[in-house]
């Protein structure tokens, strides 16, 4: 079986930021304590003239740019994103950023997903290098919540006012087994809780709405408030981040103290702060973007990579997890040899 590399990584944000003062959370039901306690600070949003392929194109291009390969190199894409374009599902735009990159001998796939995205798309990624059919792979994933936000409950406002818009990018390359930088995976769905939240056409204004929808959460058959379904998202995923971590080192024969660094999904700082907790996971071998980003869905992990990265809090020869769970609920966690020299390192999110 042939072994695999990232070589790259890249992200981009739009340039406006929206602040919480933005938000008229109060007049919603939405209390300062919440706000305090969730961790959002800032999250950036798109303008008016930017759309979902161009913030991936941006990604992309520092994700080229990074792993220095020549872009007739790159044999496969892989777009992933929760959100999409409702004048425009088919085609769905993966040959379009085919052209825009200037990569014409790429394989295209779209995949849609929520929060795990990104790792299930480098899990695709993977397993298609190792079979030795395609040497590079470029995946992307974008997000563009801002156009889509349900603000009409207290419910969908503190889901809303914790998206934000941007993309990231990460390279993949077929290598030697002996230069070989992934280590393993995991990934489990679980479709026991439907939570109902997600992105759906608005019956009475025709558009893309984020939210829980008209469809009430059920859990095991019990209809659920959406206040409960919150409830019942932060109980779920606060244990099943940990297990996929510790069923992916147990089944690789990895050891945690091994582990230098771990990616983590940042939708709510109680989220992030109950994954520590239960993982057992020291806060110096973790990074926040939430408080200057918000919940970013599949992108949070890819912008963390490149964070991590850009600050040298990840090194070459550092053994890192990635992680992420997702509404469905999708889980996954990679675990990776980081390959990278500092010396490539680009510095554009430390300005």
């Amino acid at each position: 079986m042939n072994g695999v590399n990232i070589i790259g990584v890249g992200t981009y944000f739009p340039e406006r930021i929206m602040n919480n003062c933005n938000f008229n959370y109060e007049e919603m039901g939405v209390g300062e304590k919440w706000v305090n306690s969730s961790g959002l600070k800032e999250r950036r949003y798109a303008s008016h003239y930017e759309n979902l392929l161009d913030l991936a194109f941006h990604a992309a291009e520092r994700a080229i740019a990074n792993s220095k390969i020549n872009r007739k190199d790159i044999d496969l894409l892989i777009f992933t994103s929760s959100t999409i374009n409702l004048n425009e599902i088919i085609p769905n735009g993966v040959t379009e950023l085919q052209i825009k990159l200037a990569i014409p001998n790429s394989l295209c796939y779209r995949l849609i997903e929520t929060c795990n995205g990104a790792i299930m798309a480098m899990e695709m990624a993977v397993n298609i290098l190792q079979s030795g059919k395609y040497k590079n792979a470029l995946i992307i994933a974008t997000e563009l919540f801002s156009r889509i936000l349900d603000l009409s409950n207290e419910s969908t406002y503190k889901i809303g006012m914790s998206m934000g818009d941007g993309a990231g990018a990460v390279m993949i390359q077929k290598c030697n087994q002996d230069e070989n930088g992934f280590l393993g995976s995991k990934l489990v769905s679980n479709g026991e809780f439907q939570d109902r939240m997600g992105i759906r056409v608005d019956n009475e204004t025709n558009k893309l709405r984020f939210g829980f929808g008209n469809l009430p959460p059920v859990n095991n058959g019990k209809i659920l408030l959406a206040n409960e379904a919150l409830h019942k998202i932060k109980e779920i995923t606060s244990e099943t981040l940990p297990q996929i971590i510790e069923g992916t080192l147990e089944e690789n024969n990895i050891k945690k103290e091994n582990i230098d660094f771990y990616i983590l999904h940042q939708p709510n700082r109680k989220f992030i702060d109950a994954w520590r907790e239960l993982a057992h996971i020291p806060p110096q071998k973790t990074l926040d973007t939430l408080d200057k980003y918000g919940n970013l869905s599949s992108v949070s992990v890819l912008v963390n990579l490149d964070t991590a990265y850009q600050q040298q809090l990840i090194k070459k020869d550092d053994t890192i997890v990635i992680s992420s769970v997702g509404s469905g609920f999708n889980c996954g966690a990679m675990v990776w040899k980081w390959k990278l020299d500092i010396d490539k390192k680009h510095d554009y999110l430390l300005d």
